[in-house]
């Protein structure tokens, strides 16, 4: 019977001879130990139950990396570690969340010449080895929340076959090398939260992505760059970008209709919103808040039937919510705080309503009925700083200051008959 081993408080030791040492939780004295590679003597070291120093050592005429090889390939039946059919060499590697710390030594995993996958991510991780870049066959990479700093090389370009690259929430700053434009196979690129920068990035190069994000960085220049191939998922979000975006149909032959996720919020964009969001018809989910459009009313979106999430928050939006946002059957968040709309809050019939923003506008009468009936079924909603009437006898008093500061709370007589009641006389004896 294989045994399964797992990995809590790893943490590479830069000692020379060591793969690694940590933890392992029951794990017997015997297994997992590559027989042919370590002297009988090296075998005695091994520690006692629930902790292994795996020596990797250049004997028995195997050098350092089929030693390695062959150990991995004996314990191929541990968690997270994947082989070939053959048992032969390793193919992939999952430490995620192992509680890694410190920088990855060299001559460790940078000698797993056939890794495909590897994802070292959520651990504490500050460096990597100078064999790292060396991965010819690697497809899925990801490295997201560690502490990883300085700059990207251009040795990432050895990576001829990734398809996948994470290295979002790390410290990586500088930027972004031109190698990566030779990653032609590249489908999905995340380099979100970091500090890396750069201006009029151009994405064309990679022709096969289809998700980007590079969200929470310090890229500026024309937005309008980005706007390339079969791009489904776009994150450029709190960046420094400009442009006007209502241009970008007109000097790009980008096909809208692959569009699914957009996020602009959080950048420095001017002029108006798009004009040909109706081309978008498989967009899901569009952010486009926190920017310095013109004022402007309120775009056409009833054509995007497949709408799950709408924020135009603090984008100039003036005139009224139309009534065709209703239509939007799939909608589950609104946002449109922080704008100059006026008149009435549509019916908002839509089904799968969750979270509605509406605060901070100059909107005036009745919250619908039909409004009030979800709010007990809703995640998150705030009509605060309008000119609104509404009637909720059963809404919370602390909900009523935060939800609808400014409003006022008016129901009929009618809907509270316990008005109606009087104090009985109190007759003196």
């Amino acid at each position: 019977m294989s045994t399964k081993c797992t990995y809590p408080n790893l943490e590479f030791t830069d000692v020379k001879a060591d793969l690694y040492q940590g933890e392992l939780q029951d794990l017997p004295r015997r297994s997992c130990r590559h027989p042919l590679n370590v002297r009988e003597r090296e075998r005695e070291r091994v520690p006692a139950k629930g902790t292994l120093t795996l020596k990797v050592l250049e004997e028995d005429g195997f050098s350092i990396l089929p030693g390695l090889q062959l150990f991995f390939s004996f314990c191929c039946s541990w968690h997270g570690v994947s082989c070939d059919a053959k048992r032969e060499h390793v193919v992939g590697l999952v430490f995620s969340g192992m509680g890694i710390s410190g920088p990855v030594p060299d001559t460790t995993i940078g000698k797993l010449s056939k890794l495909q996958a590897l994802d070292l991510s959520h651990n504490k991780i500050t460096d990597l080895p100078s064999d790292f870049w060396s991965f010819g066959l690697l497809k899925s990479l990801n490295l997201s929340s560690n502490q990883i700093s300085g700059s990207l090389t251009n040795n990432i370009g050895n990576f001829g076959l990734l398809q996948v690259f994470d290295l979002s929430s790390n410290n990586f700053s500088g930027q972004i090398p031109e190698a990566i434009s030779s990653l032609m196979s590249l489908k999905v690129l995340k380099l979100d939260h970091n500090s890396i920068n750069g201006s009029d990035l151009d994405v064309s190069g990679l022709k096969s992505i289809v998700s980007l994000n590079i969200s929470g960085n310090s890229f500026n220049g024309s937005v309008m760059s980005m706007f390339h191939g079969r791009l489904e998922v776009m994150d450029l979000s709190r960046n420094q970008f400009e442009g006007h975006i209502s241009q970008v149909h007109s000097i790009s032959n980008y096909n809208w209709s692959h569009l699914v996720y957009l996020d602009l919020s959080e950048n420095q964009l001017v002029g108006e919103i798009f004009q040909n969001l109706n081309e978008s018809k498989n967009l899901k989910h569009l952010n486009l808040a926190h920017n310095r459009f013109s004022r402007q009313k309120f775009p056409k979106i009833e054509m995007l039937s497949r709408l799950e999430y709408l924020n135009l928050s603090k984008t100039s939006l003036i005139g009224y919510i139309p009534a065709e946002i209703s239509k939007l059957s799939n909608l589950s968040a609104l946002d449109v705080s922080m704008n100059h709309l006026i008149g009435k809050i549509p019916l908002l019939s839509n089904k799968n309503l969750q979270v509605l923003d509406l605060s901070n506008n100059n909107l005036s009468g009745d919250v619908p009925s039909s409004v009030i009936e979800k709010l007990p079924l809703m995640e998150k909603y705030n009509f605060s700083y309008n000119n609104l009437t509404f009637c909720a006898l059963e809404i919370k008093p602390a909900i009523l200051l935060t939800a609808f500061h400014g409003s006022v709370n008016s129901c009929p007589i009618a809907a509270n008959p316990s008005l109606l009641k009087k104090e009985p006389l109190k007759i003196r004896e």
